[in-house]
């Protein structure tokens, strides 16, 4: 792309060394966001423009705000990028304690809001530890912030893999009792089978990889044999949009580029 072709809403801070993205609707301005490539604020400032002519601007962009945005992140609160989840910790008696990592970023907000309500009750090492106690070692763990509150997951070749969530700790263990049997030269194939059969039951959309979870649309895409986590939203349009971009960019050849920009953030 020609860095030097203007693009409204679109602009460069040498002080930064980053594009910005901001756009006018009913003579107010709001900002989009700060990105490292030009092409990130162009598509970001073409999706607004687009929400606008469809006359849920405010809408998408208070949820925008929410989901993406490109200051720092609350406290208490960081994205891990070498297991593409969301992690959230406290600092207790001059300690930090992990709470734990999430696929989004508000189930990790919504533990650390538990664990900031356990401190002003204080009883939080109480609660911790008990909490730790809920995590079986055998691939079995518990997530008092979620509605499907037991996950089971199993490493295979220094990888580990989200086999599923349950509303109990003995379906959580079925499952992973089940991935142990299939251990081998036949796992990958299996785990696929059972990941593409818990996105068909997730998905009611109509789209693939874009689901209704937890009063929310989840995107997400596979590529190079991974799943990547796009995003969660209140609107399912913006869950199937960022699902295209995500489609388009496997196809220019640059998707994990655009990913680790845009996306992770």
């Amino acid at each position: 792309m020609n860095n030097k072709e203007k693009h409204t809403g679109v602009s460069f801070h040498k002080s930064t060394n980053k594009w910005t993205a901001t756009i006018s609707h009913n003579k107010k301005q709001y900002y989009l966001g700060e990105f490292k490539e030009k092409d990130e604020a162009i598509m970001i400032r073409q999706l607004a423009e687009q929400k606008i002519e469809d006359g849920i601007f405010l809408e998408w962009y208070n949820d925008y705000k929410l989901h993406n945005n490109s200051s720092k992140s609350p406290k208490g609160i960081c994205f891990v990028k070498n297991t593409d989840k969301w992690m959230a910790y406290i600092v207790y008696n001059k300690k930090q304690y992990t709470l734990g990592r999430f696929e989004t970023m508000d189930e990790a907000i919504r533990m650390r809001q538990l664990a900031d309500q356990k401190m002003n009750d204080g009883n939080f090492l109480e609660w911790f530890n008990a909490l730790k106690e809920e995590k079986a070692s055998n691939g079995i763990y518990y997530n008092p912030v979620q509605k499907n509150k037991w996950f089971s997951t199993i490493r295979f070749n220094k990888k580990q893999y989200h086999l599923g969530s349950f509303k109990t700790k003995d379906e959580a263990e079925k499952m992973y009792n089940k991935a142990v049997e299939m251990l081998g030269d036949g796992f990958l194939e299996w785990y696929e089978n059972i990941h593409k059969e818990l996105t068909k039951t997730k998905s009611q959309t109509g789209h693939k990889g874009v689901y209704y979870n937890h009063n929310y649309w989840r995107a997400e895409i596979g590529y190079q044999k991974k799943q990547h986590y796009l995003g969660t939203f209140k609107d399912k349009q913006d869950a199937i949009d960022i699902r295209e971009m995500a489609e388009q960019k496997i196809k220019d050849g640059d998707f994990l580029k655009w990913y680790d920009n845009y996306v992770k953030r």
